[in-house]
């Protein structure tokens, strides 16, 4: 094991070569309370050989048993550096990284952990996705003990997953930094992690890294552990930690989508409904539907103002390569089209579908609507209405917003009543996820249809209309002020 010797030469058997090859770069600082964990949980992603790991731990002057630690962990690939001048962890790791002879790089922190398998089935997704910049997946919090905590914030963080996309990121930071993972060439496109931010550096360098080509995400379970403590940099800086991430996210290009109101509700909708390209490889312009064929104007009740309200406010999230096209029927074209008149990168598509007539709209569901999808080259669809298609060329997203068919079946004409039994229960089957408007109507759904994957049904509460936002405060003041 060679320590803290000259920067490695590159190249190495996983560039070019059948096996990929990883560089892990460890910054660290008298953490020998956890750093032996740390060193194993990397050592362990060489098992097999499916991978070759290149493990860097970068010492910032540690005082304590550190660096007998690492020596214990003795490998060609693993090497002790000492850190070169002043700075903080983002300057041990750039130092790191400088020396990495890997194709494909990370950093883990002296106290966080890498599942089993975390490295092969990161390799396997840049494999898939060949212009990817980088990867990432789900990550546990734990607490000292290596005990999980949190479990709220990495399941708000999980139901971002579904998406690649550069103004969700923006919005926020739903990346965890030990599950994600980056290559060579787009580390060098991206620039050197900025040592002045204190606890926004590494968001910071993932929005400059999805510039270089966006993200892939690594499905499945966990691939790392994130070490939560009060101590800890984001434990005890994390009101500063959110100022900056806020301040980085407003210098960043693009668009920073709105808080509140209808756009909020647009954005969470979105969230599930920009799924990646379905297939092998991605298209240059991706198309997401909006299946409205239910929407009859004036006779469905609240599912009209969400699906209405939602579609208004999701032109402007759209990215350059984004567009959306809304299968409308016969019913509720000229209303559509009227509301999303001079929008961007959007199409209302007329199938002349005659929804008042539930066999109709069935049949043109069902049969014709999959064809229309696959001529317009799809990437996902969403379903506001309850109800899935039997069959679909691509994945959907569908919104059921309560389970009433089943609580109050007699508040149902007969007809409608055996739709429902049968349809509702076939869309939460058939869907990639599921859209419950509210905890209540979660568990109603998961009751009534037991054999459901809980972990597709994913709570997405409907945003308050613009009218009940929270006043300016100068606002608020003012009106005070006039009325005495």
């Amino acid at each position: 094991m060679a320590a803290g010797s000259g920067a490695p030469a590159r190249g190495g058997a996983g560039e070019g070569g059948a096996v990929p090859f990883f560089t892990v770069v460890t910054p660290t600082l008298d953490s020998e309370r956890f750093l032996a964990g740390t060193m194993r949980s990397v050592a362990a992603q060489r098992e097999g050989g499916r991978v070759r790991v290149e493990h860097v731990v970068v010492d910032g002057g540690s005082t304590d048993g550190t660096e007998e630690i690492v020596r214990a962990f003795a490998h060609p690939d693993t090497r002790f550096v000492r850190q070169e001048g002043k700075g903080g962890p983002a300057a041990a790791i750039e130092q790191g990284l400088a020396s990495a002879r890997g194709e494909y790089l990370s950093w883990l922190n002296s106290d966080d952990l890498l599942d089993p398998g975390a490295l092969a089935r990161a390799a396997a997704v840049f494999a898939r996705r060949p212009r990817a910049a980088m990867c990432f997946g789900r990550c546990r919090i734990v607490d000292a003990s290596g005990a999980e905590i949190r479990r709220g914030v990495t399941a708000f963080k999980n139901a971002w997953f579904p998406l690649s996309c550069h103004a969700a990121i923006r919005t926020l930071n739903y990346v965890s930094q030990p599950a994600s993972f980056f290559r060579r060439e787009a580390r060098v496109r991206a620039g050197a992690l900025r040592s002045d931010l204190l606890a926004a550096w590494d968001y910071d360098w993932t929005l400059r890294l999805w510039r270089q080509g966006g993200a892939a995400v690594v499905p499945g379970p966990p691939l790392a552990s994130f070490r939560w403590t009060p101590g800890s940099i984001s434990g005890a800086n994390y009101r500063r930690q959110f100022a900056e991430e806020l301040a980085v996210a407003r210098a960043d290009p693009g668009r920073l989508a709105p808080a509140v109101g209808a756009p909020a509700r647009a954005r969470r909708a979105r969230d599930r409904v920009l799924l990646r390209p379905h297939g092998p490889e991605a298209r240059a312009v991706r198309t997401f539907a909006v299946n409205a064929l239910f929407l009859v104007p004036g006779q469905v009740g609240g599912t009209e103002t969400y699906l209405r309200r939602t579609l208004c406010a999701l032109p402007p999230l759209l990215a350059a390569d984004e567009r959306l096209a809304v299968f409308a029927n016969a019913e509720n074209a000229g209303i559509l089209e009227a509301d999303l008149a001079g929008a961007p990168r959007v199409r209302i598509v007329r199938t002349g579908c005659i929804a008042s007539s539930r066999p109709r709209r069935l049949f043109r569901e069902n049969v014709l609507l999959p064809r229309a999808l696959r001529r317009e080259g799809a990437s996902a669809v969403w379903n506001p209405g309850n109800a899935a298609l039997l069959r679909a060329p691509c994945p959907q997203v569908t919104t059921v917003h309560d389970m009433q068919y089943k609580r109050f079946p007699e508040d149902f004409p007969p007809a409608a009543l055996l739709a429902m039994r049968v349809l509702v229960p076939a869309a939460v089957r058939r869907s990639a996820a599921v859209l419950a408007v509210s905890g209540f109507s979660k568990s109603e759904i998961l009751r009534f249809v037991p054999d459901a994957d809980p972990a597709a049904v994913e709570v997405t509460h409907e945003a308050a209309d613009p009218l009940f936002a929270v006043p300016d405060s100068a606002d608020a003041a003012a009106a005070r002020r006039a009325r005495g």
